[in-house]
């Protein structure tokens, strides 16, 4: 808050000064929103991080990219996916006290195609009545990995039935 403040001579009530103090609350903790971003190349996500406490006087914040070649970010938040990799993003208060926090951020390459079988064989004989695991590869420009999910799905599942939980792929490449 502000204040008016003001001094006089004890003898001389007419002889005074005065000036306003102004009372400001800094930030005292930045957290981002989520710990981690995962990005597919070319992709733009905004990134929100909140500012404690709620009522502090100036909640700017600078952004910094450790790798702006993988991931550059603008001043208001603006993620931007450059090339495959990883790195890390930090937001810092501009009020002088260089309150800061970081997250992780992932570029995953474009998948452009799979590949399935054991071991990517194109056809697989099953006796009836047997299970077996079968594995798709994700093939593309990237041989950091992808964050693309895979879904099984059987042309007929009188024959063959899949199950339904997506496997999310942590590396492939040519």
């Amino acid at each position: 808050g502000k204040t008016k403040l003001t001094g006089f001579l004890k003898s001389n009530e007419k002889i005074k000064a005065g000036c306003i103090i102004t009372v400001v609350q800094k930030v005292e903790r930045v957290c981002f929103s989520e710990d981690c971003y995962n990005l597919t190349r070319g992709q733009q996500k905004q990134i929100r991080v909140d500012v404690f406490p709620a009522d502090a006087e100036n909640k700017a914040l600078k952004y910094i990219s450790d790798q702006p070649s993988v991931v550059s970010i603008d001043e208001k938040g603006l993620l931007k996916a450059n090339s495959c990799g990883e790195t890390t993003i930090r937001a810092v208060t501009t009020d002088g006290g260089n309150i800061g926090t970081c997250c992780y951020v992932a570029v995953y390459g474009e998948v452009t195609y799979l590949t399935c079988g054991i071991p990517r064989t194109p056809e697989i004989i099953l006796e009836e009545g047997k299970n077996m695991k079968v594995s798709f590869w994700a093939q593309g420009e990237n041989p950091f990995g992808y964050g693309e999910i895979i879904r099984g799905i059987s042309s007929n599942e009188h024959i063959i039935s899949v199950e339904k939980a997506p496997c999310k792929t942590v590396n492939g490449g040519n």
